[in-house]
């Protein structure tokens, strides 16, 4: 039997790890011309690819392939470890290449073998891992993922990053171990990536082919030391096996048998040396000897565990396409839960936007409820500011109530005085009917001391040297005027008055520079005191034109005073007048008979001579039923009992007319302020009706205060109009009044003078 030695470990048919996974799935399967080695190699490189990537290469066809060449076969003969000739020296170099043949052929079976465990191996940790099992469910045979497991999106996160954590774990360390939790499953993953390890083939062969070139006799202590560290290399490496994969017991036993022939072997080959080895470990002390009926027991057990194998090999191609099933299952869960996420993410960015649109609103909702708050406060500053001013009208109206009784007061007073006027006219009447008598008796008495005269013209003479001439024209008008010169306006309040017009007016024209520059309240603010300052002004301005009119008051009683003084001189004077002859022509004031004509001139006619100003109030409209109650005298009718003297021509006296058209400028400015004054708050009526309709329960909120703001309106119409009726009844009243004085004392005057007169006469 010629056995050929090859080394298939430095064949130029030997792929590359790059080149065997460059190549197709397809084209991993075995032909006829590729040696054994190559493929094994191969089948090492798709196990490893698998135990990394998990990428399903077609491992079962090529296993199906490669165990029909499990026997030990060579030139299709089987090998018989009997068939050694020891005793012939002719045949130890064949015996040398045979053996190193079937040394290598061992270990291209061990190879083998362990590729195949290694498979089953990973076979079914690829099945843990996909199935993620628990440590029962190894034990059992039903399947988790049948069931329905229920988990949140939380859980299928997590689990995603537990799977990613333990794939970089096992790629840095080699294994790993953890718990898995999917909803309420606690899965247990353990991933073991230590890859088995192969001899040194390159090794191996150098050791071969140097052994090879020697003899058996010419090889030294040193080549048999080889050879030792060989074997004990190659018995730890079994042992190593051993540890690490559970071989099959088969595998075992025939490794110990083969072990216990090779040492025989050798120690045919060198019976002078010392060689033994420690067969304590092994387990083939029941195996003594060997014998070929053993051998082929061996090999149809052999078999059967090939047929076994193959059964085997069909389930794992199940399994396998189990296992590719399930990949693809997994891959597509990957794919759903990835668009899943995908979609997540879109709702979770949409989410983003809408909260981030609901803070805006939330924030300019604050915003605005903060603007609301303020013109809350606004409006309820304003309101309370309306319930002051109501405050203030029902004080001013009290106080225009006791100002009305107190004119009804003065009224009764007027009408008292203008009785007892009455009266004392009446006496006055009598007294001067009286006294035409009296005054007939003396022109009875003067034509008798006429006659007296006549005969007598030295007393005449006498008489008239004495001075006692009284004529119409020896009127003292001289000291009447004097008088009416002397008297002057009571100017006393009017520089105080002026002084305080000036600083008001510089006050305003400040404060209407200042206003263009204002925005919000502090306009309105200015707005208000402008209009204060003007109303001051204008009062101001009625004050000194009544303390004029109280003035020219007083300046026509002195005149009145001075006139009746003059006018009782007069009258005493054409009483005592005498003609100086009775040839002369009668002067004036003498009777037609030739007497002095004494007549007495009327209290009217004395007055016409000096023009007063009359005070025409304007035209009032007329008022609401409230303000009915209030009598209204006309404009230039004169009170009861009283003479028409306010009734004067404006053309006389061009300084009264001036102060009556400052009076009216006064007025006309005021009803502008008062207009003014009511567009302002019709305006800001409107502005607060817009804001309180924002306001919650503005609907009825609003006609109440506009309600109350109508009855506010008509009872500051109706208040204004008593005003305006009681400051002009206050003017004629105090006019009256001074009038009245003025009668008085020259009644008072004239009575004196009449009892003067009667006691001259007496």
């Amino acid at each position: 039997m010629s056995v050929k030695k090859r080394n298939p470990f430095l064949s130029s048919k030997h792929p590359s790890e790059l080149e065997v996974l460059e190549q197709s799935p397809t084209k991993f399967y075995s032909t006829d011309t590729e040696p054994i080695n190559c493929q094994i190699d191969r089948l090492n490189l798709i196990i490893q690819s698998i135990m990394k990537d998990f990428q399903p290469i077609a491992t079962d066809k090529i296993l199906e392939k490669h165990t029909e060449e499990y026997k030990i076969e060579e030139d299709n003969e089987i090998i018989n470890f009997e068939d050694f000739d020891i005793d012939s020296e002719e045949k130890s170099e064949s015996e040398d290449e045979e053996l190193y043949s079937r040394i290598e052929n061992l270990c291209t079976i061990i190879d083998r073998e362990a590729m195949i465990c290694e498979d089953y191996r990973a076979h079914e940790w690829r099945n843990m891992e996909t199935g993620n099992v628990k440590a029962k469910y190894r034990e059992s045979d039903e399947d988790p993922f049948s069931k329905k497991i229920e988990c949140s999106l939380y859980d299928i996160y997590n689990l995603f990053n537990d799977l990613q954590s333990i794939i970089d774990e096992v790629e840095m360390n080699g294994t790993h171990e953890r718990n898995i939790i999917l909803g309420k499953f606690d899965l247990t993953l353990s991933v073991n990536h230590k890859e088995f390890v192969v001899p040194d083939k390159e090794w191996l062969a150098k050791v071969s082919s140097a052994n090879s070139s020697t003899s058996g006799k010419e090889k030294n202590s040193s080549d048999i030391w080889k050879y030792k560290a060989y074997i004990s290399q190659l018995e730890n490496e079994v042992e190593h096996l051993k540890l690490q994969i559970a071989l099959p017991k088969e595998i075992v036993e025939f490794g110990q048998i083969l072990q216990e022939s090779l040492v025989d072997s050798y120690k045919s080959i060198l019976p002078d040396e010392d060689f033994s080895i420690d067969l304590s470990k092994s387990a083939f002390d029941s195996f003594p000897n060997f014998s070929l009926k053993k051998k082929e027991l061996d090999i149809k057990n052999f078999k059967q565990k090939n047929a076994d194998y193959a059964k085997l090999k069909s389930e794992l191609e199940w399994q396998i396409n189990e296992t590719q099933i399930l990949k693809s299952r997994y891959h597509t869960k990957l794919d759903e839960m990835t668009k899943k996420q995908e979609y997540f993410q879109e709702q979770t960015n949409l989410i983003k936007l809408k909260m981030q649109e609901l803070e805006t609103m939330q924030k300019k909702i604050e915003s605005d409820k903060n603007l609301i708050q303020i013109k809350y406060k606004n409006i309820k500053e304003e309101f309370d500011a309306i319930e002051s001013k109501k405050a203030t009208i029902k004080l001013e109206k009290l106080h225009i109530e006791d100002e009305k009784k107190k004119l009804e007061w003065d009224r009764d007073q007027l009408e008292d005085e203008i009785r007892e006027f009455n009266e004392r006219k009446n006496k006055e009447q009598d007294k001067k009917s009286d006294w035409e008598k009296k005054r007939n008796a003396l022109e009875i008495s003067i034509d008798e001391v006429k006659c007296e005269v006549s005969e007598s013209p030295r007393v005449f003479r006498s008489q008239l040297n004495r001075g006692h001439t009284y004529s119409e024209g020896n009127l003292d008008t001289s000291r009447i005027l004097s008088k009416s010169q002397s008297i002057s306006l009571p100017k006393k309040d009017l520089p105080q008055i002026d002084h305080e017009m000036e600083t008001l007016k510089s006050e305003l024209e400040k404060l209407n520079s200042s206003v263009e520059n204002m925005t919000g309240k502090e306009k309105e603010n200015t707005k208000m005191k402008i209009n204060k300052l003007k109303t001051q002004i204008a009062t101001l301005r009625s004050t000194k034109a009544i303390s004029n009119s109280l003035s020219r008051s007083n300046s026509l009683k002195n005149i009145m005073a001075g006139l009746e003084k003059s006018w009782e001189n007069s009258e005493t004077r054409r009483s005592i007048s005498r003609p100086r002859s009775a040839c002369m022509t009668p002067i004036t004031g003498l009777s037609p008979r030739g007497s002095v004509l004494l007549t007495e001139p009327s209290f009217s006619e004395s007055l016409s001579a000096y023009r007063i100003l009359s005070y025409t109030p304007e035209p009032i409209t007329p008022p609401t039923p409230e303000s009915e109650k209030i009598p209204v005298r006309p404009a230039n009718k004169p009170p009861l009992g009283m003479p028409n003297i306010m009734k004067l021509k404006r053309d006389s006296n061009p300084k009264a007319e001036k102060e009556t058209d400052v009076l009216q400028k006064q007025l006309k400015e005021k009803e502008e302020r008062i207009k003014e004054k009511e567009i302002e708050l019709n305006e800001r009526e409107t502005r607060l009706q817009n804001t309180w309709m924002k306001i919650p329960n503005a609907d009825e909120l609003i006609p109440i205060v506009q309600q109350e703001m109508l009855r506010i309106q008509e009872i500051k119409t109706s208040l204004e109009l008593k005003q305006k009726y009681l400051d002009r009844d206050q003017l004629i009243l105090s006019r009256r009044l001074e009038q009245v004085k003025v009668k008085e004392n020259a009644l008072a005057e004239k009575e004196k003078e009449l009892e003067r007169r009667e006691s001259r006469l007496n």
